[in-house]
């Protein structure tokens, strides 16, 4: 067994950055009361909680709100391996379900007790090597155009921070804990488990990203029970037709809040079976605006995904929150077609597709569809839409099976 740490007393360094909380290592998450965020390095907005949850659509804010969520700060970090199982304090790990460049992310199964009973419950366990964060070395753009150094660990922080300014959405997946102590290489984010995984998967062999055919039975049986569809291509629109109006739902709340993404792409869409609703993932490269109009000057996130203003910025920036919009109309049409759109051999090539290039039309889908995804691929950034104006769109309009 290791122990590194106290869990009754983090040091001021390690805990400045977040909520002044710290969990016993048993019972379940509590949903009873709100974080008090301090926020650190982080311009003034007038944005906060009550105000984010003002774009909430027809009153529905029960639905899709929980707005007493926390995140939890646990500095003691006990770690038991047998020849049966691994144990990271009271999560068993079970299987590796993602990769990342600087992170694994794995199943585990939070055992607790309540009283004499016992209880199980499936988490998504991210997993960073903080000297190796450290060493990468980045630029970290205020809004107003200057840049400092910094390095990979402080965006993870970052991520967190992102996190802790949001009451939890059913739309975007749910940061429970942050784990990390003093003298330990590692550190550990406890994250909703969403068992259906990500809407696409891409195959590098072929270079091509195929639809999570699981997600597609799962939508069909769950949302769309007792529907006739005239062809498979109508089967899977209606498909994309509940996720993405998901999606945008959660991109909608993320701006309203004054919180740009920065990475929609298949992969950062994932479903669990739960509650039935896509998720938006990875808050890795997310950025929180002063407002609504702020500007970015670097570009973030996966290239063939990101907008064509970000790939050469000029010295007033761009329009950060219509970006995200651009990376939703390339991730609909990549689910649909599973061919991504201006892809090609090279970053650079991928650019200049973006940038000089329009997508085709696809064929056997209907004209709503393709007039929303040319209204999000709009190449003046000013006349893109924002997401409330999609989810008002003709396409998302027709209510399906909940």
């Amino acid at each position: 067994m290791e122990t590194t740490g106290d869990e009754t007393k983090p040091s001021e360094e390690q805990t400045s950055h977040l909520p002044q909380r710290v969990r016993k290592s048993s019972g379940a998450y509590p949903s009873t009361a709100l974080s008090d965020v301090k926020s650190r390095a982080r311009p003034k907005t007038s944005t906060n909680r009550e105000e984010a949850k003002q774009y909430d659509r027809e009153g529905q804010e029960g639905e899709d709100f929980d707005p007493s969520c926390e995140i939890f700060f646990t500095s003691e970090i006990q770690i038991n391996v047998t020849k049966e199982e691994k144990r990271i304090n009271e999560f068993k790990i079970l299987e590796t379900i993602g990769k990342g460049a600087y992170s694994k992310v794995k199943h585990v199964l939070r055992e607790f007790k309540e009283g004499d009973e016992i209880f199980e419950e499936d988490y998504a366990m991210k997993m960073m090597h903080k000297p190796t964060l450290i060493r990468e070395r980045c630029a970290i753009y205020g809004h107003d155009g200057e840049f400092e150094m910094s390095n990979f660990l402080e965006k993870v922080y970052c991520e967190i921070e992102i996190h802790s300014l949001l009451p939890s959405h059913s739309n975007i997946v749910r940061l429970y804990e942050m784990i990390e102590a003093e003298g330990h290489d590692y550190l550990y984010l406890i994250l909703e488990f969403c068992d259906l995984g990500q809407i696409s998967k891409w195959d590098f062999k072929v270079e091509t990203y195929y639809r999570n055919e699981k997600i597609v039975t799962f939508i069909t049986e769950q949302h769309l029970k007792g529907k006739e569809f005239e062809s498979e291509d109508q089967k899977i629109e209606e498909v994309a037709k509940v996720i993405f109006r998901d999606v945008l739902k959660g991109l909608e709340y993320l701006h309203a809040s004054c919180v740009a993404h920065r990475d929609i792409k298949p992969d950062n869409i994932i479903i669990n079976s739960k509650d039935g609703k896509a998720k938006i993932s990875d808050f890795s490269v997310s950025t929180h605006c002063p407002d609504h109009e702020a500007r970015g000057y670097n570009c973030e996130g996966t290239v063939a995904f990101t907008a064509p203003e970000t790939h050469v910025p000029d010295e007033n920036g761009f329009l950060i929150l219509p970006t995200d919009i651009w990376s939703v109309g390339v991730t609909l049409y990549t689910f649909l077609s599973q061919i991504v759109p201006f892809y090609a051999q090279s970053e650079l090539e991928i650019q200049l597709n973006a940038q000089k290039n329009d997508v085709p039309k696809l064929e056997n889908y209907s004209d709503e569809l393709n007039d929303i995804i040319q209204m999000m691929l709009t190449k003046d950034p000013t006349e893109r839409p924002t997401a409330s104006d999609l989810v008002d769109h003709p396409w998302l309009s027709e209510e399906v099976t909940e």
